[in-house]
């Protein structure tokens, strides 16, 4: 289902390359989430692809600073359930 769900997500970001990838659950669902690098455009492109229909369920543009907030928003999360 990776693979398909990776094929998917790739067609709604036809040009951008794969930054970074995870198995997450998220408002209740659990989703394969990956991030795009589009070269000519800052920021990345996140697309949500749901891990049991294979439905791409949200697809977002973050800006340099609201990636950067997004990982050290992460990270405090991370840490602190650990």
């Amino acid at each position: 289902m990776a693979s398909t769900a990776r094929a998917t997500a790739q067609k709604r970001v036809p040009k951008g390359k794969v930054k970074s990838h995870e198995l997450e659950h998220e408002s209740g669902r659990l989703i394969y989430s990956y991030e795009f690098v589009v070269p000519g455009k800052s920021g990345i492109d996140e697309v949500n692809v749901d891990a049991m229909t294979g439905a791409v369920v949200d697809v977002t543009h973050e800006s340099p600073k609201t990636e950067k907030h997004e990982a050290e928003k992460e990270k405090k999360e991370t840490t602190t359930t650990h």
